[in-house]
């Protein structure tokens, strides 16, 4: 089973083409070699290019983001290739803490009360 997070900031800022196309070799071509994606570390604050891969081997793929299921053009196009798509509802007050926790963590911001306030307007 392979775990493959797509989320970072805001859907523009994504290379569609790329996850469109990773998605499509997982999908269409059931590939005989690994196939590499790019996961988005936010202690680096970039992208990774090659950050993971699935294996031929792998059965089940994973796929987790925030605009997994946007429902925009190519978002949409993706999203209708999966076998199974899972939609979970988070607490807005749950989710927030967890933004917080996590932009605290890899250092975006240096205090918990930036990494409030960054959660509130920015995320």
């Amino acid at each position: 089973m392979i775990y493959a997070e797509t989320s970072q900031g805001a859907a523009f800022t994504f290379d569609l083409a790329r996850y469109a196309d990773t998605v499509h070799r997982l999908v269409e071509d059931r590939p005989e070699e690994l196939v590499q994606y790019a996961t988005f570390d936010h202690q680096l604050k970039d992208p990774l290019n090659v950050g993971a891969c699935v294996r031929p081997s792998d059965r089940i793929v994973i796929i987790e983001g925030l605009y997994t299921l946007l429902n925009r053009p190519g978002w949409e196009a993706c999203a209708e290739q999966m076998d199974i798509r899972v939609w979970i509802e988070v607490d807005e007050i749950v989710a927030h803490r967890r933004v917080v926790a996590r932009n605290l963590e890899a250092g975006i911001c240096d205090t918990l009360e930036a990494c409030t306030r960054r959660g509130e307007y920015n995320e």
